[in-house]
């Protein structure tokens, strides 16, 4: 005899359809906030283990992406795992997110080992060692989500040391981050390009081994406001650099900012560095902002950048600019926000 099911009895076997499919989703590691621990979920994927306790990359070109994960913008997190890569195998990382303006964002972490810095690219070692970076979600941001591919060797008959494995996965909350309002003064040495040494902005560099980048010092002189402005040419690629780096604190927020006229591309970021001597450390990732320039009158360019490396002590402003006619630049800065 078939015994029809009552209210209570259907909504008992929909709970534990429901508690059976959250039970088959992987989960592994943790993002906290407030004292509270969200484990983090993981989509199925081929080539990928997930369990409790590891995340295991086992092929060249497997990958893992988690599910949607529950960031706070502004907040400064502490990114930290213990993990390991097989010899020949390249680990890629990410944070992928969609900024306030809609537009997706890819943010890479630079692994530095907790207190002691390491050098900007190195891979991570075969044996299981911890890892740490700092990330801030930034203002407007959504749809946050872990992404994890692991590239084999060239070789074949290398593609078994192919594997990547991950331990103790952690995103933890550590500090509110202050932005984006009030400004302090500048910091930056030489801002205004007004003072030389042999013909350059006294506290600015080149990057370029090229003559044909080369910045030219101009001098306005139909223009007191604007005295001296640095002038690159159409076709070349001209890397600007501060040479005294400005001392920031872990967890706090700046605006970069400069003002351009012509036409072209124009970069503004900082690198992040630790405090060694006498040649400091790349320690985070850059936060490059890009600007498409199309106004032949002085037009005002800024970008939002974190100090939020692990290990980082200053930062060190960079302009890139790629010309289509003359490009200029002139009046950079950096603030930070109190």
């Amino acid at each position: 005899m078939t015994r029809a099911l009552t209210p209570c009895m259907l909504l008992a076997l929909i709970a534990a359809c429901s508690d059976a499919r959250a039970q088959a989703v992987p989960r592994f590691g943790t993002v906290s906030s407030g004292g509270r621990a969200q484990p983090i979920a993981w989509e199925p994927a081929a080539g990928a283990e997930v369990t409790e306790r590891s995340l295991r990359l086992t092929r060249p070109g497997a990958s893992a992406r988690s599910a949607e994960l529950q960031l706070t913008p502004l907040q400064l997190y502490q990114l930290s795992a213990s993990m390991a890569r097989g010899p020949f195998s390249s680990a890629r990382f990410s944070i992928t997110y969609v900024d306030a303006r809609g537009q997706p964002q890819t943010w890479i972490p630079l692994w530095q080992s907790p207190g002691v810095s390491r050098a900007e690219g190195q891979p991570l070692s075969p044996h299981v060692q911890t890892y740490v970076q700092g990330f801030v979600f930034p203002l407007g941001a959504s749809q946050a989500r872990l992404q994890l591919r692991l590239d084999g060797p060239d070789k074949p008959q290398l593609t078994r040391y192919a594997r990547w494995e991950l331990h103790d996965l952690r995103l933890d909350s550590t500090q509110t981050v202050r932005c984006c309002e009030r400004l302090g003064r500048n910091r930056l040495f030489g801002s205004d390009l007004e003072l030389q040494t042999r013909g350059f902005p006294t506290g600015w560099t080149q990057w370029s081994l090229d003559a044909k980048n080369r910045l030219d010092l101009i001098e306005l002189r139909g223009d007191p406001a604007r005295k001296h402005v640095l002038r690159a040419k159409p076709g070349t690629i001209a890397v600007l650099a501060a040479t005294i780096p400005v001392p920031v604190t872990r967890g706090s927020a700046w605006r970069i900012s400069a003002q351009v006229r012509g036409q072209g591309k124009v970069e503004l970021f900082a690198l992040s560095l630790d405090a060694e001597l006498p040649v400091p450390v790349r320690v985070g990732n850059s936060g490059r902002a890009g600007f498409d320039v199309r106004d032949n009158s002085w037009t005002a360019l800024s970008t939002i950048w974190f100090a939020e490396a692990a290990n980082i002590a200053a930062a060190q402003v960079v302009a890139v600019l790629a010309p289509e006619t003359t490009l200029e630049i002139d009046a950079i800065e950096l603030r930070p926000f109190e």
